[in-house]
């Protein structure tokens, strides 16, 4: 960046507007926002999941919250309704509301030289969702 690059972009950088389309009667509506602000407290922790090959092929996964490791190996059938209680404990009020994967990873369970589709991701991301949050609420 140039000294007036620099210099324009902290001018204008008060001068960006959030809007959100909400769904309405006969289409869309638009409604201003206003900006999320770095003094707002993190609401949120990470929970990744990376995709792995047992020793028979099938697809198994490693569930990190809050760097708190899950494996579908050591865990088994357990592994969903543990991610829930944990997920759970982290809650200050202890709201069952929705659990979401912030990052996924199925690099390792695809052939050299092949790249999984943006369906795949969003397949697993699907599935994986569902299965915490089905054992958030049971917990």
């Amino acid at each position: 960046l140039t000294d007036d690059d620099a210099d324009l972009a902290s001018e204008t950088a008060g001068d960006v507007e959030y809007y959100e389309l909400v769904p309405g009667a006969g289409g869309y509506q638009v409604q201003r926002r206003s900006p999320l602000t770095d003094t707002l407290p993190l609401q949120y922790f990470s929970v990744q999941a990376i995709a792995d090959l047992d020793t028979d092929g099938n697809i198994v996964f490693s569930i990190y919250c809050d760097q708190h490791e899950f494996t579908e190996l050591e865990l088994g059938d357990t592994l969903y309704p543990r991610v829930a209680r944990f997920i759970l404990s982290r809650r200050q009020t202890g709201e069952r509301y929705p659990c979401y994967i912030t990052d996924l990873d199925l690099s390792r369970c695809v052939d050299a030289g092949q790249r999984p589709q943006t369906v795949h991701y969003l397949r697993y991301k699907q599935r994986l969702e569902r299965a915490i949050n089905g054992a958030i609420r049971n917990a």
